[in-house]
């Protein structure tokens, strides 16, 4: 049917009061609340007129017809309120042809009527999804419920297997997942939602298709990667031996016919146009339990190479140059960098198919040093949550271990494609400064990066994965040196290069190097404050310089006869020392509460090192591309970003490798 049939007028906006609006009489006047806020309209007479005009306010009328009969007073006052209520967001306009009681989409009025709510042409969207060729996959209560749905909401017709289907949508809920694995193999151009029980749980999403978001099979390789139940195993399974499968019971009616009014709305929000799908780039998880429901959203594959390279920018030398910026003074109390770091970190962040499945911080006590958990990998056997300290806030403490989660997941990923790019040269095993002598890692691969000269070159996989099951043969040091992570890829790589060279600092410590003891008392308030706590606590510390880590300033923290030290880096001592400091004291805080080793040289004694008294240098960071030129030596950038963790904007990872000093 031509959509202009259902016309009756089109020439002017209709107006139409929100779906979501309530109002109510108020000793001042008229509280009006919607689900993005509310206000007060004051006045005796406005909840009257309000009350007079909301039948007509139901997007059949325009502005015109409202007021038409009116004397010029009670016409200024409905017009002026109409709007008002529109600036305020109570009052959208409808827009493209009405549909009057007596046309033949009469009955689906309510349906078009929504569509109109949310600014889009109703008449237009309704028929889109009547019209839409939709399938339904399945011979389950779920399945019968979207058939049911989807044709009470006003679809044509369910089509038949063999019809060229545009959209589809599978139940599995019986353990018969093999019927989502055969319908997104056999129908690659078509929109397939997924309905799929899983243990007692039933997984609704994502939208699967060309241009979609989400892709169920990534969905689901993430849920095996946290799942530590074995049912996410026990669904592949049924998947590829359908006949050995293991059924569950049956999905009590009331369960079968929410799960299936819940996936036939999807589809016509998505068919209409009138809202995004909340199954578009992300899953609904319904608890069959407690009957709670979960939205998570569904990252892209690690590996997808649309918008992700290992290779770093031509620029790399220049942006490491530029150093790190300058602060600018920051309102202590204002914190929305803060807020929205975390923001886009969350993106990451689902107890099912997130990267970080949950935060176990919640308990421990945040006073005097920040301290965060967070989880990653929660599947994996040898699965701990990545700590991260602070001292300004439990929101810094939360981004620190965000980092190191992150860091995680990129080691337990291991190599990721790099796509079509050419080398200009190879660095071997024996060049880079980590490497053990034992063997060239020739056997695991290559990776390429980008040197500090621009040139595009490979270096072995082994070394930039060096903590992973690629570097199972020891070829080079187990280590995190040359690991970085923050906001930008400006910060990852300064943070890179920073601990690529305080390693050297480190191993030049284990060779017997001296290191000046640095003077706490010339410091910043940061360092004075985590002296003090320190004191508080009953350890005495001391701070050295790492002569061995230039260009880059590092300083090895340890508290005084005991093997517990930390190394940190920073702009400046002061810096430096802080970012040492609050490691040290978080790791004595945590004692007992395991973690991913990160320690540069693990295993290294720092009673065994050599100090000497403070030698009253002065040191400052240089250009820190431009000092390594001068040293003779090579900085080969890998950036190791997930493609799901670029996609977010939340962190960007490298790996840096340094070739040996000359």
């Amino acid at each position: 049917m031509d959509v202009a049939e259902a016309t009756v007028t089109e020439e002017a906006p209709r107006m139409r009061l929100r779906h979501d609006l309530v109002f109510a009489e108020v000793p001042t006047g008229t509280l009006i609340r919607h689900s993005d806020g509310g206000f007060v309209l004051r006045g005796k007479s406005i909840y009257q007129w309000i009350t007079t005009l909301a039948p007509f306010l139901d997007g059949t009328k325009t502005k015109e017809e409202l007021t038409a009969g009116l004397d010029a007073g009670r016409a200024g006052m409905v017009d002026k309120l109409l709007d008002v209520l529109t600036e305020k967001g109570a009052l959208t306009t409808a827009i493209g042809p009405a549909v009057d009681a007596d046309h033949e989409l009469a009955d689906y009025r309510q349906q078009i009527g929504f569509i109109e709510h949310y600014g889009k042409n109703g008449a237009e969207g309704f028929v889109a999804f009547r019209d839409a060729v939709v399938q339904v996959v399945g011979d389950d209560a779920v399945s019968e419920s979207v058939r049911e749905g989807l044709l009470l909401n006003g679809l044509g017709r369910v089509a038949e297997t063999g019809d060229d289907a545009e959209f589809i949508v599978v139940s599995a809920t019986e353990g018969d997942a093999h019927r989502i694995v055969e319908t997104l193999r056999d129908n690659p151009s078509a929109t397939v939602l997924p309905v799929v029980r899983v243990g007692e749980k039933v997984m609704v999403g994502p939208l699967t298709g060309p241009r979609r978001l989400g892709d169920w099979n990534t969905v689901m390789s993430r849920f095996t990667r946290n799942d530590n139940t074995g049912e996410a195993a026990r669904l592949w399974m049924s998947a590829a031996v359908p006949d050995q499968a293991v059924r569950p019971e049956r999905l009590r009616a009331a369960h079968a016919s929410l799960l299936g009014m819940m996936a036939a709305f999807e589809v016509f929000r998505d068919l209409t146009g009138a809202l995004k799908a909340e199954t578009d780039g992300a899953v609904i998880f319904v608890n069959l339990k407690t009957g709670d429901s979960a939205r998570e959203e569904a990252l892209v594959d690690p590996r997808d190479l649309t918008e992700r390279s290992t290779v770093a920018p031509k620029d790399v030398a220049d942006i490491l140059d530029a150093g790190e910026p300058e602060e600018e003074p920051v309102d202590p109390t204002v914190h929305e960098h803060e807020h929205e770091n975390l923001r886009r970190f969350m993106l990451l962040a689902g107890e099912t198919v997130g990267i970080v499945t949950g935060f176990e911080d919640e308990e421990i006590d945040q006073a005097p040093i920040k301290i965060a958990r967070t989880t990653v990998n929660a599947g994996s056997p040898d699965a701990a949550p990545a700590l991260g300290f602070a001292y300004e806030t439990a929101g810094h403490a939360r981004l620190r271990s965000a980092a190191n989660a992150i860091l995680e997941y990129v080691r337990s990923l291991g190599p990721l494609p790099a796509g079509d790019v050419t080398a200009s040269r190879r660095i071997e095993a024996a060049g880079l400064a980590i490497a053990t002598g034992l063997g060239d890692g020739d056997d695991r691969g290559w990776v390429v990066g980008r040197s500090l000269d621009g040139d595009v070159v490979e270096v072995p996989a082994a070394a930039v994965y060096a903590r992973s099951a690629v570097n199972d043969a020891g070829v080079f040091e187990h280590t995190s040196a040359g690991e970085g992570a923050g906001e930008d890829f400006a910060e990852a790589l300064l943070a890179g290069v920073r601990s690529a060279l305080a390693y050297d600092g480190v191993q030049a410590l284990a060779r017997g190097e001296s290191l000046p003891e640095v003077t706490l008392a010339e410091l910043d308030d940061a360092v004075t404050y985590l002296t003090r706590t320190a004191t508080l606590l009953g350890h005495k510390v001391g701070v050295y310089r790492l002569p061995g880590a230039a260009p880059a300033i590092a300083v090895f923290a340890v508290i005084r006869g005991t093997q517990d030290y930390a190394v940190g880096v920073g702009k400046s001592v002061s810096a430096a020392t802080a970012d040492a400091l609050v490691d040290l004291l978080g790791r004595t805080l945590t004692t007992g509460q395991t973690g991913p080793d990160l320690l540069l040289v693990p295993g290294l004694d720092p009673r065994s090192a050599r100090f000497a008294p403070a030698d009253g240098s002065t040191v400052e960071e240089p250009p820190l591309a431009t000092a390594l030129r001068a040293q003779g030596r090579e900085a080969v950038v890998v950036d190791t970003t997930p493609a799901d963790v670029l996609a977010s904007g939340a962190l960007r990872t490298v790996r840096v490798l340094l070739t040996r000093s000359r």
